[in-house]
């Protein structure tokens, strides 16, 4: 009877041991920038495989509608973190927003302009007199005055239509615009299965060099959860390296979870594998995963202080930190 009273108690505390490490888990939200595309296939792998949870985290995600308002939300913090384009969040940590860059993602510039091979429109000067496709909110569209200025483009020779967000694709394929703003790896596998012929002219090749998608946090929450943000990065770093090995299994683990778009599991990974090419620059390529240049934060910096994105002369250090970052 001793032994049968001893096996329950020790069940029992089993038991109560389990349900305590359960209850350990730290809840934490993410918040995505737009709607599922290869790039966020990384973060989903992380929950399927249990990188979040053995760091303690019970990671939630949920999709944005652009930089620009997703930037917003993290700043009044209903969400304390959120993958969006760094120079977005650059233009309102200079607007007095609380927020910060933690960990770089995409620190080459993707950014490009998009028209129709048949019509196309090559370099930032023959902007002028045609018509851009552009939602505002949009990093591009945020980004672009910068690439603008760089190139002595008149804005006010450019009519820009500002569409609802995720319709722009649409009007080139109409042949109703003759450009739209894009990232090379979200938008070139669109087109591609549209079977529309497109060129492009990159922002970076013209003036604007400007790291791109990263984690942004909100300062306040992040002050008092520092651990927490370290062991989030921590498994982030392990989800991308996955990733990074291979970029199919990657899509595949996170279709288990999101098996509403299984549909556009060839499009994810061709987007996946272009985002590939994008994540160091050579200035930040022997670096810790994660860890951005203050070089290439001061390019960008200067860049957007000549289009009048952002004033004063606050130091690069003030938009981002790698002290989160494992060594």
């Amino acid at each position: 009877m001793r032994t049968y009273l001893k096996t329950l108690l020790a069940l029992g505390a089993l038991a109560a041991f389990g349900a305590a490490n359960a209850q350990a888990q730290d809840k934490l939200p993410l918040k995505l920038d737009w709607s599922l595309y290869g790039a966020h296939t990384p973060f989903y792998l992380g929950i399927q495989k249990g990188y979040y949870k053995d760091e303690g985290i019970d990671l939630t995600i949920a999709e944005g509608n652009s930089a620009g308002n997703v930037v917003k939300l993290v700043a009044s913090g209903e969400d304390p973190i959120a993958f969006i384009d760094l120079g977005t969040m650059a233009i309102g940590a200079d607007k007095g927003m609380p927020v910060k860059a933690i960990y770089g993602v995409h620190q080459k510039n993707p950014m490009v302009i998009i028209s129709r091979k048949d019509a196309p429109v090559d370099n930032p000067k023959a902007l002028e007199g045609k018509v851009l496709a552009m939602a505002p909110s949009e990093s591009t569209a945020q980004m672009l005055p910068a690439l603008l200025a760089a190139n002595d483009v008149d804005i006010k020779k450019v009519s820009v239509l500002n569409p609802a967000v995720g319709a722009k694709n649409a009007l080139l394929l109409q042949g109703r615009t003759d450009a739209v703003t894009g990232v090379t790896y979200f938008a070139l596998p669109i087109f591609a299965k549209q079977k529309l012929d497109v060129t492009y002219f990159t922002y970076a090749d013209n003036g604007v060099p400007a790291l791109e998608d990263g984690i942004v946090a909100n300062t306040d929450w992040l002050a008092k959860n520092e651990d927490l943000a370290r062991r989030f990065l921590k498994a982030t770093t392990r989800a991308w390296a996955d990733a990074k090995a291979n970029p199919e299994e990657a899509v595949d683990e996170a279709l288990k979870i999101r098996t509403d778009r299984a549909r556009d599991r060839d499009q994810l990974v061709a987007q996946l594998k272009l985002s590939l090419d994008l994540l160091t620059t050579e200035n930040s390529k022997d670096l810790a995963p994660g860890a951005m240049a203050e070089a290439d934060w001061t390019a960008m910096i200067e860049g957007m202080k000549k289009a009048s994105l952002i004033s004063g002369n606050r130091p690069a250090t003030d938009y981002f930190t790698n002290a989160l970052i494992e060594k």
